[in-house]
């Protein structure tokens, strides 16, 4: 019962415009589905505010993503720094067997080359500022999935609080008022 509550919340109405700074604590009592061979008393369990919204930012896929996201850039910033790869060659033009030159071919040669890319002066540092602001960038984002998460579960929340003091409080005033038709007969 607490797994489907959570996946209400959590993929439920995600409706903006709700302050994310809200810090009350309504509690929700909830059944526990009965098991037999569990030694608990199947009573009711209040689960907080506090407890689904961390359970939701643990388990979206959203969050996950953008985490995910964020660690991948952090990753890239130490690559844009550094040199690039170096390139080894080995080339022979004449014979067909590799390293063996025609004597007296001025056509065939033997040779092994290295190379070694260096960038202009600065360019590899700025390459490291513009990864690491595209980590930030991905960062920013993660806060702003994490934001509007929240904000789907506390409204959520409030939601089904509402409506199960709505749905308390019509069933306490029908139990306290005299039937019609008891009047009637």
């Amino acid at each position: 019962m607490i797994r489907k509550i959570v996946v209400l919340l959590t993929f439920g109405c995600l409706w903006p415009g709700l302050g994310v700074s809200q810090q009350v604590q309504v509690p929700v009592t909830l059944q526990a589905p009965p098991t037999g061979t569990t030694s608990q008393p199947a009573g009711p369990s209040n689960v907080g505010l506090d407890d689904l919204v961390r359970e939701a930012l643990q388990k979206n896929p959203a969050v996950q993503s953008a985490l995910h996201s964020v660690e991948a850039q952090r990753r890239r910033v130490p690559q844009a720094k550094t040199l690039p790869d170096p390139t080894v060659g080995v080339n022979w033009m004449g014979n067909i067997r590799p390293f063996s030159v025609q004597t007296g071919d001025p056509s065939s040669y033997r040779g092994v080359s290295a190379m070694q890319m260096l960038p202009y002066p600065g360019k590899l540092r700025l390459r490291g500022e513009i990864a690491s602001k595209e980590a930030d960038a991905a960062s920013s984002d993660l806060d702003a999935v994490r934001r509007r998460i929240t904000v789907g579960v506390k409204t959520a929340y409030f939601e089904y609080w509402f409506y199960d003091k709505a749905l308390q409080t019509t069933l306490k005033d029908k139990g306290s008022r005299p039937s019609s038709r008891a009047a009637d007969g």
